[in-house]
């Protein structure tokens, strides 16, 4: 049977090309997914970890997070813990590690900042071992006026060599340093994206940064990183401010590298997901080209039955060609990955998050198993249904003549049906059961997801009938018999039908899904900026370390200055914090000026009112999900615990949203005297209706010159930013998904030509009957494009549906704002690409079933 099997294989090659090419593109997709992983995970191993190369000990600060930026202000290591740490036994050098912000202008006179963040300083290391970035022109600097830049800001700013940089300090003072080198901080600088100045100890005092974040050890020959960070515990251990640590040199390289590490794995997880996706679309398509084949070699199967061989050994042979082929295709599947690692690099590249390729593509043995053994466990699996069919043959089936195709036996609709109705049934019942539970609920919307899926599986062969007859209608009236025969070609064999189509319907509706939760998304946010907060301009402080608060604030005077101006209508300051209510720790707190109730800010409330905190007379507004944490409602007392303040406050209203980000609304005057802010966390602005809208933006941008730490943002910048991210994401979701609707895309082409090869005899009597070349083409070519288009829309059906859930569950949370939105234009042209795409698929079929001689047609047996 294995001579028979692999002539079998040789002489039906062309017939698995298409099939093994949806095997090579799903493993393909897998494998790249993987070697992808492993090469970022070394990149980042290699990189981070080099900072710690020649570390074998580190005395670490609460702040010290393996990157150069601190976002609060713990304590630092005090600068004398350096000479007590150089005076340990066994250390052969030591340097501390200093970080502070430093915040840097561009040579328009704008500060350089990503968000809200400005840049840092960073310390030259004494000792070139412990230096974790490369010179890449200029020198070291030489004194407390010099600096370096790193490489990427000084290439977007267009600062070289020789410039002046004006640099501003934590306390609002500013500093002139001059540009001596540039230097590459690698993938470090990648993640951050900020600007990046090193200097030397004299020049970041001169910007008034004391303290280290760090201070590394190196040891002497003999003594091992255990001993010296035992010895360094016990030198430093009355010194170490709480929450520091003493960790050996291999501790800190994994700690370094571990933290980006994980963010990355969750990203290359979610790819994965699409890599799974693409290689149950494949199954399906494989499935479906071995079901064909095992009818197309009834009669070949029969006569092996008559030559002596058992049901067993016919479904070995069936199994053992699935494997071959799965093992064949999975092998070049895995060469394929090595492309796709290339193009997710691209991918990542091109969205601003190129990551490091360390030293070269990572090709573990582990993904070679995995890939290869996935794609040959699909395979296999795929072609066991058909296997077993194949021992259904009775021998003397092979003195039979060959059936045409199959018709519908509608006797065998019912059980089906009932199947189908019922798992469809419970997909429906876990998505509504998971709308009201928020994100928690999307786990149960995904299990109803596939349930639901399942059900259109098994439905599929009912439904490809009534949608062919339904689509082809219209088309056969205008376009005459070639189109009747590919309507009844289409329903004539509904599970040959059925199978091409649900393959490109995973892809259709899985993009469909993501089109509709990103453009409720979007509606859904540009709705919260225009009914609630119908701002034309929010003003934000930039970090840059401010020494009187941990999270940065505005200066007070900043309101007053805006209000000077004729231009601005509406000016009104808001402000958070953290605070304890009622037992929930690190709950965010808001207050809104009284003017941001009458013209800038419309906070929405389920029940209650927010009068009393407009007036100022007290209380306190909740979102929703922290009211029902307490088990509070409207005229209840909770206790807030703020800074210097603790103080009952009833309830006055309850919102369905949060209150600009804050979870808690309180009144301004509440607000001053609990927590005695330094400044607003934000000023909302109402342009005066008189004015152009150039007019007051130069009013703003006018005022803030004279506070380089404040930033403005227009609603129709906000608005830009939130389009742009959704666009890329959905660019990124459709890059993803097309692998997956370009395998199904092979499965209908390749469904196709074996179809055309199973109904030769058929083709020859339409051609003898007057059917001319052209007329078959078109037969072939409305027949893939029906199939594209039934595919096409029962996609977009189940995508509009479970985005619908999701988006409800996801962003609307279960009421309330906009409603789902539905990007019409969008959805359509998914269902006129599958169209298109199916009939592109069917070019190459409907050209040969078109040359078939009609005396070699009419003769096949």
């Amino acid at each position: 049977m294995l001579r028979t099997t692999l002539a079998g294989l040789y002489a039906h090659k062309l017939r698995l090309l298409a099939s093994s090419l949806a095997i090579v593109l799903s493993v393909g997709f897998v494998a790249g997914t993987l070697i992808f992983t492993d090469t970022a995970t070394a990149g980042f191993w290699h990189e981070f970890a080099a900072q710690a190369a020649h570390v074998d000990a580190s005395v670490e600060s609460p702040a010290a997070a393996g990157n150069p930026k601190r976002e609060t202000a713990p304590p630092p290591l005090p600068d004398s813990m350096l000479a007590s740490v150089r005076q340990v036994p066994g250390v052969a050098s030591a340097e501390g590690r200093m970080v502070g912000p430093a915040a840097l202008y561009d040579k328009a006179g704008k500060l350089i900042a990503n968000g809200d963040q400005t840049g840092v300083a960073i310390d030259v290391p004494a000792d070139p071992r412990f230096q974790y970035f490369s010179l890449t022109s200029g020198h070291l600097p030489a004194d407390a006026t010099d600096a370096l830049l790193d490489s990427n800001t000084a290439q977007t700013s267009h600062f070289a060599v020789g410039d002046s940089l004006t640099v501003l300090d934590s306390t609002g003072a500013r500093h002139t340093l001059r540009l001596v080198g540039l230097a590459d901080l690698g993938v470090a600088k990648n993640l951050d994206d900020e600007s990046v100045l090193a200097l030397t100890a004299a020049g970041m005092h001169a910007l008034g940064i004391h303290g280290y974040d760090r201070i590394d050890a190196a040891a002497t020959p003999g003594t091992s990183q255990a001993a010296l960070a035992s010895r360094l515990s016990a030198a430093v251990a009355g010194a170490l401010p709480a929450g520091g640590a003493v960790v050996t040199g291999s501790k800190l390289a994994h700690d370094l590298a571990d933290n980006v590490t994980q963010q990355v794995d969750l990203i290359l997880t979610g790819i994965l997901v699409f890599a799974i996706v693409a290689l149950f679309v494949a199954a399906i398509v494989i499935l479906n080209t071995f079901n064909i084949l095992i009818t197309q070699r009834l009669r070949q199967l029969a006569l092996l039955r008559c030559v002596g061989a058992t049901t067993r050994q016919v479904f070995a042979s069936v199994l053992l060609e699935s494997i071959l082929i799965g093992v064949a295709a999975s092998a070049v599947g895995v060469l394929v990955g090595l492309g796709i690692t290339a193009a997710l690099s691209a991918l990542f590249s091109g969205i601003g998050a190129a990551l490091p390729a360390g030293a070269g593509i990572v090709l573990l043995p582990r993904t070679v198993l995995i890939a290869i053994g996935l794609g040959t466990a699909v395979t296999v699996a795929a072609a066991v249904w058909p296997a077993w069919r194949a021992t259904r043959v009775a021998p003397l089936a092979a003195l039979r003549a060959p059936d045409l195709a199959p018709a519908v036996q509608r006797a065998r609709r019912v059980v089906p049906g009932v199947i189908a109705a019922a798992l469809c049934a419970a997909g429906v019942g876990l998505a509504v059961l998971g709308l009201p539970k928020g994100r928690n609920g999307l786990l149960i919307e995904a299990v109803g997801g596939a349930v639901f899926f399942i059900g259109v599986l098994v439905a599929s062969p009912l439904l490809v009938g009534p949608l062919a007859r339904l689509l082809g209608w219209l088309p056969g009236k205008l376009a005459g018999m070639p189109t009747r025969l590919a309507t009844a070609n289409a329903y004539r064999n509904p599970g040959r039908s059925a199978a091409t189509m649900i393959a490109l319907t995973v892809g259709v509706g899985l993009i469909t899904l993501f089109s509709v939760v990103t453009s409720t998304a979007r509606s859904f946010a540009f709705s919260q900026v225009d009914e609630h907060y119908p701002i034309d301009y929010l003003i934000s402080p930039l970090h840059n370390g401010t020494a009187e608060s941990a999270r940065p604030v505005l200066p007070n005077d900043l309101a007053g200055a805006l209000r000077a101006q004729p231009q601005l209508s509406i000016v009104a300051p808001t402000w958070e914090d953290q605070a304890t209510l009622s037992g929930k720790a690190n709950t965010s707190i808001g207050a809104f000026d009284p003017a941001a109730y009458t013209g800038t800010a419309k906070p929405p409330v389920t029940s209650g009112s927010v009068d009393t905190l407009a007036n100022g007379t007290g209380g306190i507004a909740l979102r929703d999900t922290v009211a029902k944490a307490l088990h509070v409602q409207v005229g209840d007392a909770v206790t807030l615990d703020a800074p210097h303040r603790s103080e009952h406050l009833r309830v006055v209203a309850i919102s369905a949203s949060s209150f600009l980000g804050d979870q808690a609304l309180i009144s301004a005057r509440d607000f001053a005297d609990g927590f005695q802010p330094a400044g607003p966390s934000s000023i909302l602005i109402k342009a005066a209706p008189s004015a152009t809208p150039v007019a007051s933006r130069a009013a703003v941008d006018q005022v803030l010159a004279r506070y380089p730490l404040a930033s403005v943002q227009s609603a129709a910048d906000y608005k830009s930013q939130i389009t742009s991210a959704i666009n890329a994401l959905l660019a990124v979701f459709g890059g993803l998904l097309a692998i997956a609707i370009l395998i199904a895309l092979f499965g209908i082409a390749n469904t196709l030509s074996l179809s055309v090869i199973e109904r030769t005899r058929e083709s020859g009597l339409l051609r003898a009957l007057g059917l001319t070349r052209g007329q078959m083409r078109r037969m072939l070519s409305m027949e893939a494009l029906l199939i594209g288009l039934m595919g096409g829309l029962l996609g977009v059906a189940i995508g509009v549906g479970f985005g619908s859930a999701v988006s409800e569950t996801l962003i609307r949370g279960g009421g309330g704002g906009s409603p789902i939105s539905y990007p019409v234009k969008m959805i359509a042209g998914y269902v006129l690409l599958a169209g298109l795409a199916g009939i592109a698929a069917g070019v190459l079929p409907a050209r040969r079933a078109a040359r078939i001689s009609v005396i070699e047609a009419i003769a096949e047996t």
